[in-house]
């Protein structure tokens, strides 16, 4: 159970939670990673830091859409199946431990 849902809080201020959670998580590692490839780097670099980020933000949106987009042709062809839900988690499970392996 997420904390929305134990917390009483209107629908809208839940439903901004829920987004903007997951997200500041993504934000806050790609900047540790920025700034740990700065640290270890030595010296500080801006416009190359700045190209990191932005390199790494573009790749995981480029992937994100195109596994996105993969997985939304596998559920029309099987919208009619019970418990779809457990292959999506699947899916996602799959889709996050295939790159962390390489």
């Amino acid at each position: 159970m997420h904390m929305p849902s134990r917390v009483r809080i209107q629908d809208e201020s839940a439903a901004l939670l829920s987004i903007e959670a997951p997200l500041s998580s993504i934000f806050n590692i790609v900047f540790f990673f920025a700034f740990l490839k700065t640290r270890l780097g030595g010296i500080l670099n801006l416009s190359e830091d700045l190209a990191f980020i932005i390199a790494k933000f573009s790749a995981g949106v480029l992937i994100g859409v195109a596994i996105g987009i993969l997985w939304l042709c596998v559920l029309s062809f099987l919208r009619r199946e019970e418990f779809m839900y457990i292959a999506t988690i699947g899916y996602i499970l799959k889709c996050y431990v295939i790159p962390s392996k390489t």
